[in-house]
């Protein structure tokens, strides 16, 4: 296990002097988790291992009795595009594409650090303390998928949950962290964490170029170029063009775009809510995998009836 690459979390909180760069290989944290932590969710855990896991599209989980879900994507693989697109982000205080319309190193750092400080207040000092450092691949995972924050997370019944997008991916991850007591509803609404899915969702556009991220993935010949061309305004993908040629009749990208500040308001995405008080709560938590069109997975062994959200 590479601690070094893991152990970011709190590397950046411990470290003032470097603390607006942040470096994080997802995909390291996506095939460091050790399973038998969660013994319970084991094929989940197992499946974390597959570099190009695609998890964070139309989802559903029950947890009334054995628990099972089924998971979709979106086209994109996570850890090494769109996770890997908030590391290239995160890593470079530099970047900042402000005045085209695009994101900036500074709102990312911004989002994905107050991520952390509000999960960290929901859990409370000695319940988050717990977790760690074995959990920390984990609860990295849920803060890059915060900061893309596209989807929802919902409870259609009691024990069964629909879920979409990075956003809800995140949340659903919170939802099965193993803590002791009941989990808050304030700790799994998407509402209470700031997130910037016009910039960084599927169908965002980080560097105001016209061209969502999806048509830069699809332009690119490989995960390396997709990140680069993402944030090259003179790119789409790994094709050259004249810069911002794509924001000439927009492109399907900012719509897609609208669609996620619809469903954010009109906050300001530099902008953060604010922090909860410190709470005690305790959270549970699922892995999702990548498997192609959904599967449908089982656990073996009881559901957590007795640790479902309070109401």
């Amino acid at each position: 296990m590479r601690v070094g690459a893991l152990a970011i979390v709190v590397w950046f909180v411990a470290a003032p002097a470097l603390a607006n760069v942040i470096n994080v290989n997802f995909c390291d944290c996506s095939i460091n988790f050790p399973p038998e932590a969660l013994a319970e969710y084991m094929p989940l855990v197992e499946a974390l291992s597959f570099p190009d896991a695609d998890v964070n599209g139309a989802s559903w989980m029950d947890d009334r009795e054995s628990f099972k879900c089924e998971l979709g994507g979106n086209a994109m693989p996570d850890c090494s595009c769109e996770l890997g697109l908030v590391s290239a982000i995160l890593r470079n205080p530099e970047l900042d594409f402000k005045a085209v319309g695009g994101v900036s190193h500074e709102m990312v750092y911004n989002v994905f650090t107050h991520n952390l400080a509000v999960l960290q207040a929901y859990l409370g000092v000695e319940d988050y303390a717990a977790l760690q450092p074995l959990f920390d691949p984990l609860l990295a995972l849920i803060y890059g998928h915060l900061t893309i924050g596209n989807g929802a997370f919902e409870e259609e019944a009691p024990g069964q949950y629909t879920f979409s997008g990075s956003g809800g991916y995140a949340i659903s991850l919170i939802y099965a962290l193993p803590t002791t007591v009941p989990i808050s509803p304030e700790t799994i609404d998407l509402a209470n964490y700031s997130k910037l899915p016009e910039y960084l969702a599927w169908n965002g556009d980080a560097d105001g170029d016209g061209f969502s991220n999806l048509d830069e993935y699809l332009a690119s010949e490989s995960t390396a170029e997709f990140v680069a061309g993402a944030l090259d305004r003179t790119r789409c993908g790994s094709q050259v063009i004249g810069e911002g040629e794509g924001e000439e009749g927009e492109s399907e990208g900012e719509e897609g775009e609208g669609e996620g500040e619809e469903g954010e308001g009109e906050e300001d995405p530099g902008e953060a809510p604010p922090l909860p008080a410190a709470k005690g709560f305790a959270i549970a938590f699922l892995l999702s995998v990548f498997l192609g069109g959904g599967i449908l997975l089982h656990s073996a062994g009881t559901g957590r009836n007795g640790r479902r959200p309070a109401n």
